[in-house]
């Protein structure tokens, strides 16, 4: 047999309790990425989702297509994360570019806010280097070879 695992470019952090995400069926789309996601237990869990691959400079809103409201809104600045919570119904959202005829949930027509939109933070500072940073087993291995050499060097002399 032979399979074929595509993902989205897309990164969940929750801040509190849990949540469910997964793809609907038919609906990859990497270039506007659509998601479903559930709570995990409890309702009204904040999360942060990133778009990796957002244009910079280009506005974009997190549409829920469930409510037609947006959920949230920014200016891609690579990569982009907007920030919503989970509800007590399973929500079907995209992360889509702002053309500026989508309603925001405060019922006014979304526009692009000109420059950079403020980013929403993680909790920890260098979370967002955490594809590129090597896990904390290969420092340890690391700490270890360099006190065997200074053993060694000091045997030696």
């Amino acid at each position: 047999g032979e399979a074929q695992l595509r993902t989205l470019p897309l990164a969940f952090d929750v801040e509190t309790g849990a949540i469910d995400v997964d793809i609907p069926d038919g609906r990859l789309n990497e270039g506007e990425p659509v998601y479903r996601v559930s709570s995990g237990g409890s309702t009204g869990d904040s999360y942060h989702v990133t778009f990796t691959e957002a244009t910079d400079g280009q506005p974009y809103v997190l549409w829920s297509e469930t409510r037609e409201i947006v959920l949230d809104e920014g200016m891609a600045s690579s990569p982009l994360t907007l920030s919503t919570e989970d509800s007590e119904e399973t929500q079907v959202i995209q992360f889509r570019e702002d053309d500026g005829t989508v309603t925001s949930s405060d019922g006014g027509v979304g526009d692009a806010i000109p420059g950079p939109a403020p980013m929403v933070t993680t909790s920890s500072p260098f979370s967002g280097l955490g594809g590129f940073l090597p896990g904390p087993s290969v420092f340890l291995i690391g700490l270890v070879g360099l006190v065997g050499l200074t053993f060694v060097a000091r045997q030696t002399r």
